[in-house]
């Protein structure tokens, strides 16, 4: 029997090699329609566990619950010290020392002393509760029993009252201005205004002054300065002075004259002469023999009805009641006189005002 070695089929055969030299070769029918399902087989063994997800977002807060019941009360706490007890009827509790609740019962002081105005100061022995009048102040003392003065503080702008600045001088060299009319007595020449201080321009005996003219005083009234310059030394004795209620003022001057000649003995000290005018003549009304002044000092006058007094500052002086005074009112002004040398005696401040 011949070897096979070469078969040739064509699509739709199926060739099988049956071993032992035997090829079988068969038609492919169509494919026949599927059976039915086969029952579900046992279930398999369980996989392993796969690894844990990401964690997944916080859910929504639940509902706040009921409240729980009241607790029971908690025993009472010890008793604060509140007052002590003793103590008399008027007395009043007072810390010992600043330890806590450290106290004890005291009889409180009596009030304190009845206030007394006593005016202007001037030197003397003041009680607890006396008031006086000092440097346009008023003080109360507060010791039982004391000769001090009270504190000499320096005079403001504007003083306490209606006796306040009216001209600081501080202005550039040259005349007064508008607000001055010369010849507040006699026949003067205006002072001139010089380094912001008025005063009196050449050497010599010749007086200069000049009156406030912006306001004629229909009443009480007072005035001043304060003292920018005074010669201590020898020379010509030079003269500040006020004018006070002038109501004839030049030649026939009508007023009061308030004079401090500053002493020539090396040392600062002074006299002041308080002046009637009527009709150009002079009438001494009172005196001062000396005074120790300073420059940067506030003298002043005022009148009152008939009493005329002089202070520096706030200070007492002397006062004099004038038996035949001139009408009360008038205009105030300044003047100074009798130097060695310009600027010997000057003045800054004026003051002025009712009282």
């Amino acid at each position: 029997m011949a070897t096979t070695t070469h078969i040739k089929f064509n699509d739709g055969l199926t060739v099988t090699d049956e071993g032992g030299g035997v090829i079988r070769v068969d038609s492919v029918g169509a494919t026949g329609p599927a059976g039915p399902t086969g029952p579900t087989g046992p279930a398999g063994a369980n996989g392993a566990t796969g690894a844990q997800g990401p964690q997944g977002n916080p859910g929504a807060t639940g509902a706040t619950g009921p409240a729980g019941a009241t607790g029971a009360t908690g025993p009472t706490g010890p008793a604060g010290p509140g007052v002590p007890i003793g103590g008399t009827a008027g007395q009043v509790l007072s810390k010992i020392d600043g330890t806590n609740y450290n106290t004890q019962w005291i009889t409180p002081g009596a009030g304190g002393a009845a206030l007394t105005w006593q005016g202007d100061w001037v030197a003397g022995t003041y009680a607890e509760g006396d008031i006086v009048r000092y440097n346009n102040r008023l003080f109360l003392c507060t010791v039982p029993a004391t000769t001090t003065a009270p504190e000499d503080w320096p005079p403001p702008l504007a003083t306490s009252g209606a006796l306040n600045i009216l001209d600081n001088f501080n202005r550039a060299n040259g005349a007064l201005g508008s607000n001055w009319t010369a010849a507040l007595a006699g026949s003067d020449p205006a002072p001139t205004i010089n380094s912001n201080m008025a005063w009196a321009n050449v050497s010599g005996t010749v007086e200069y002054s000049a009156y406030w003219n912006v306001t004629n005083y229909t009443g009480n009234h007072q005035c001043g300065f304060t003292i920018g310059a005074g010669l201590v030394g020898s020379g010509t004795v030079p003269v500040i002075f006020l004018g006070l209620s002038v109501t004839v003022p030049g030649g026939s001057f009508t007023g009061y004259i308030v004079q401090m000649q500053f002493l020539q003995d090396g040392s600062q000290h002074g006299a002041i002469n308080l002046y009637r005018g009527s009709g150009g003549s002079y009438s001494l009304l009172s005196s001062s023999s000396t005074f120790t002044w300073a420059t940067g000092d506030v003298i002043s006058a005022k009148r009152v009805g008939s009493v005329i007094s002089v202070y520096q500052n706030g200070i007492l002086l002397l006062s004099s009641t004038d038996g035949s005074p001139p009408a009360n009112g008038g205009y105030i002004g300044f003047g100074l006189s009798n130097k060695t040398s310009p600027g010997d005696v000057a003045v800054t401040d004026f003051w002025g005002g009712t009282a």
